[in-house]
């Protein structure tokens, strides 16, 4: 958080009534709610103009095709202005006498946006700006005042696919909240595997089931790989980042669990905190994840070179795509409204002068949905600059 203004001239700030941003349904629409403060010590100002600016860029980096330089490109993906004032209904300077004075806005965001991101490929962030020009009442310095604030925001979708068919990453039988592996079958056992919503730095519950085919059936160990894959540029470039994940010490049943009849066992493995939630704008990235559970068993069998029983081991691995939540808690807000405080008042008044703020704000459900269709603009098609 950025502020720029002069030690004796006015300060503004920016107050969002919900600090993370949700982008609900197919288009990811959304709209930031909040009020701009503006504080004036020991004299009055008028007020010329108030402004917000809504930005956002994308930068993307990668190696080139010998991997001996990095190129990087940023481009521009939002950029809307919303005026607080002046008004259609009040176009003359305003007043404004020595304290706080406060006016409230609903700003609709463009459609089609991406989530925030942070990773060596890609990053999406976004920020908030409010310009204020002022002029000094009774003063000898005539000329305006500009002052400005600057606050990052997060943007993150109500749920984790944003709802779009393009950003569709799961497939088969699987569904977003719980994978399922449904009855699968070897020559030495069925298995059955269900995994729960994975979150960023949350626990990971899974449950497995054993049904043995032959005799003397031991499950050695069970652990889970988690695969990273960074793809930028419609898959000419990226990494891919692995990581094996042991389940914690009071929910590991192994080493040698006899699996005489069908079983089932429960598994807690903690996801790291690090890694970056899937995300994808095509098609100018893609972060996506692919969970492996190995499973290793052990049975009696003759040996090849002679008539005595030894144990053979035998790994089996079921892989599937995995969609990571972010760490922070997505709620849907379309499910919700009461959460979100009203508006009590569009209008503040500031000696004898009207500033007019948003209309009084009722909720929906949807709560976004009719908000953003009236002012919401759309993203050009974009080209990225290196």
């Amino acid at each position: 958080m950025h502020m720029y203004n002069s030690d004796k001239g006015p300060s503004i700030s920016i107050q969002l009534l919900e600090p993370m941003v949700y982008l609900v349904g197919p288009d990811g629409n959304s709209v930031l709610r909040g009020s701009v403060a503006i504080m004036s010590a020991h004299r009055s100002y008028t007020l010329a103009s108030l402004e917000l600016l809504f930005e956002g860029h994308l930068t993307l980096s990668w190696m080139t095709e010998n991997k001996r330089k990095t190129k990087t490109a940023t481009q521009q993906i939002a950029h809307q202005s919303l005026s607080l004032f002046p008004t259609a209904a009040s176009t003359n300077s305003l007043l404004l006498s020595p304290g706080t004075s406060r006016c409230s806005f609903e700003f609709p965001l463009p459609p089609q946006l991406p989530a925030t991101v942070e990773s060596s490929e890609a990053t999406v962030a976004y920020a908030l700006t409010a310009t204020m020009v002022t002029n000094p009442v009774r003063s000898r310095h005539k000329n305006p005042r500009t002052t400005k604030f600057t606050m990052p925001l997060t943007l993150a979708y109500a749920s984790p696919l944003g709802g779009r068919e393009d950003a569709q990453l799961m497939s088969g039988d699987n569904v977003v909240g719980v994978i399922d592996s449904l009855k699968q079958f070897t020559h030495w056992c069925q298995y059955h595997i269900i995994i729960e919503k994975a979150v960023a730095g949350q626990p990971l519950h899974m449950t497995l089931g054993l049904a043995p085919h032959i005799r003397g059936l031991v499950l050695e160990n069970t652990y889970l790989e988690w695969t990273e894959r960074h793809r930028v540029m419609d898959c000419c470039y990226g990494s891919t980042i692995q990581h094996r994940l042991t389940a914690s010490s009071h929910h590991r049943q192994h080493p040698r669990i006899p699996v005489n009849k069908p079983w089932h066992g429960a598994y807690t493995f903690t996801i790291p905190s690090y890694l970056v939630p899937s995300a994808t704008y095509a098609p100018y990235y893609t972060i996506d994840h692919i969970v492996t559970v190995t499973i290793v068993i052990s049975f009696p069998a003759k040996s090849q070179t002679s008539s005595t029983l030894v144990r053979c081991r035998r790994t089996i691995r079921f892989q599937t795509d995995m969609v990571l939540a972010g760490s922070a808690p997505i709620a849907n807000p379309a499910v919700d409204d009461s959460r979100l405080p009203a508006y009590h008042s569009s209008q503040v008044r500031h000696d004898r002068l009207l500033l007019q703020g948003p209309p009084i704000y009722t909720p929906s459900s949807p709560y976004l949905e009719t908000l953003c269709a009236t002012s919401a603009r759309a993203i050009m098609p974009m080209h990225l600059v290196e």
